[in-house]
């Protein structure tokens, strides 16, 4: 007698579990920690020292120096958000943020297994070394994942979710291409906080770190070469990589009435126009699967089925019942 289907998922689910965890395992014993890098950008604003160049007494930093010259490549933001941490004793800021990069990626990881679907749980297969690489390296990647799940499911019951994007652009510029997928689906609400989260992100990195910083931040990202697996680096063409993230950014906008294929190009563009392609930028890929949800290619509560319903006459009925409910997934 076979396995019941239930019981199939869930042994699914498991083997794709144990891929993660022996992926991390991997990735710990000769992988890099991202986290490491914001660590010693806080340390050195702490310091007084410059933040995109190292000297004596800093901490040491692996700097390929084929692509960028600099100890960081993100705006300033994230070394300013990392300052009280840094500041902390014995590493203990570097442990807070290594738990909560891994429960983002956790609650991540939970939000696509839930329902047990087999699409879901082959994705967590399929992406797992990305995933292991991403719960080693405690990346800010981690944020974006678990910040884009809940734009998509939460943006219009609750918009306030949509500062949580604006933040993350202003720390790393590539999560904007979610602020674009709030405008081509009209949750304007999320989208007013998207936008403060973006500005009050900004002002902070201002403050935090000095203006002169910030201008050698744009300098320095608008020089810096994209790497081996990027499409600049694959075909040689400089504005490959440029083409792709302006193409996909496009898509997004021309895919506004399929809500779920526009959230899909957005996370192709952010994976796939970003200045470095890696073994962790796999774990992009579980976030193709929530929009699938039961095989419709709807968002929760789009504004697009709310204007369907009322220009075909599906309104409540005049003696106060409830009109029949038609759920779009």
């Amino acid at each position: 007698m076979g396995l019941r289907l239930p019981t199939r998922r869930v042994l699914l689910l498991l083997v794709a579990l144990e891929f993660i965890a022996v992926w991390w395992l991997l990735c710990v014993l000769t992988g890099q920690i991202d986290a490491m890098t914001y660590l010693a950008a806080g340390e050195r604003l702490n310091a007084g020292h410059a933040l995109y160049s190292l000297v004596p007494g800093d901490r040491l930093l692996t700097i390929d120096t084929t692509y960028y010259n600099t100890p960081l490549l993100y705006p300033p933001l994230i070394a300013v958000l990392w300052r009280p941490l840094a500041a902390l004793p014995a590493m203990l800021g570097f442990a807070l943020w290594y738990v909560a990069a891994t429960a983002a990626v956790c609650g991540a990881i939970w939000y696509v297994a839930r329902n047990l679907r087999t699409s879901a749980l082959l994705a967590l297969l399929i992406f797992s070394a990305g995933i292991g690489s991403q719960l080693s390296g405690a990346n800010v990647n981690a944020f974006v994942m678990l910040s884009a799940l809940l734009l998509w499911s939460q943006a219009d019951s609750h918009p306030s979710v949509g500062v949580l994007a604006g933040v993350l652009t202003a720390i790393k510029l590539s999560p904007g291409v979610f602020i674009v997928w709030l405008i081509a689906q009209r949750r304007w609400k999320a989208l007013g906080w998207a936008v403060a989260g973006l500005v009050g992100g900004v002002i902070v990195g201002v403050v935090g770190a000095g203006y002169d910083a910030n201008l050698q931040a744009i300098d320095i990202l608008r020089k810096a070469a994209p790497q081996n697996l990027t499409a600049t680096g694959i075909t040689g063409i400089s504005w490959a990589t440029t083409a792709v993230e302006v193409l996909g950014t496009i898509s997004v906008l021309l895919l506004a009435r399929r809500p779920a294929a526009s959230f899909r190009a957005a996370v192709a563009t952010i994976a796939l126009g970003a200045p470095a392609v890696s073994l962790l930028t796999a774990a992009y890929g579980i976030l193709l699967v929530p929009p699938s949800r039961h095989g419709t290619d709807h968002a929760p509560s789009s504004p697009a089925s709310e204007d369907l319903e009322a220009t075909s006459g599906l309104s409540a009925p005049a003696d106060g019942s409830r009109a029949p409910s038609r759920t779009l997934d």
